[in-house]
């Protein structure tokens, strides 16, 4: 799937209009699909891309590197939108992981 491609190379930064104008589908069926064979909707799919590249970052970088910065680079407005979505999606907050990861 193309799409996933998208948004593996973007890291789950990219916007679901984008996505549509890329492939030129409609928002509906794009759903679809997505739905169809991964079983979740693009946003959520991107989101989880999107966590788990900057998870990975994290777990690759010292742990000097400022918070915020990662979560500007992976395109959260800012560091609480950060925080609340990597709660979302691993239970704990950032600092909370880097601090039981060592």
């Amino acid at each position: 799937m193309v799409v996933r491609g998208l948004i593996t190379h973007t890291h789950g930064n990219i916007d679901i209009k984008t996505l549509q104008a890329e492939i030129n589908t409609s928002r509906k069926t794009l759903e679809r699909a997505f739905a169809h064979y991964l079983g979740v909707h693009p946003k959520l799919y991107a989101r989880i891309v999107r966590f788990n590249a900057v998870k990975s970052r994290l777990d690759t970088n010292n742990t000097s590197e400022p918070l915020t910065s990662a979560a500007l680079d992976y395109g959260f407005y800012d560091s609480s939108h950060f925080t609340s979505e990597f709660k979302k999606f691993s239970g704990v907050t950032p600092k909370s992981y880097l601090k039981a990861r060592g």
